[in-house]
């Protein structure tokens, strides 16, 4: 189970037309530290900071905590706190032991990768 934040701006988009990557091509935000995929954390409350604006994004009267499956394939496990896999990965898996951050946090390359099974609103 991973679980991916988001605030009510982006809810309808989400549901329309599910999680996206952004291209390479997009302005930087909250959430790129491994480069362009889409994020999720092991940890509801790693992002859950994302559905209230604590992480940079915008406030709304409700937030939304998307339950995901991540296909992972081929993982890179980095031990820094920034920079994309190398080729030839699927996935990257950074965590927090081995990268200083407070989560670990799963990155997918391919919207393929994901399975949305589950939509929590928190206020």
């Amino acid at each position: 189970t991973v679980f991916h934040g988001s605030s009510e701006a982006n809810i309808l988009s989400i549901l329309r037309s599910g999680l996206k990557v952004s291209p390479p091509s997009t302005a930087y935000i909250a959430g790129k530290m491994y480069g362009n995929g889409t994020y999720g954390a092991l940890d509801s409350s790693k992002s859950l900071g994302y559905t209230m604006g604590r992480w940079g994004t915008a406030k709304g009267p409700s937030g939304w905590l998307f339950i995901c499956q991540f296909a992972l394939g081929k993982v890179f496990e980095p031990t820094t706190q920034r920079g994309n896999p190398p080729k030839g990965y699927d996935s990257t898996w950074a965590k927090a032991k081995k990268t200083g951050l407070y989560h670990d946090e799963l990155i997918v390359y391919s919207e393929a990768q994901i399975k949305i099974t589950h939509l929590l609103e928190c206020k």
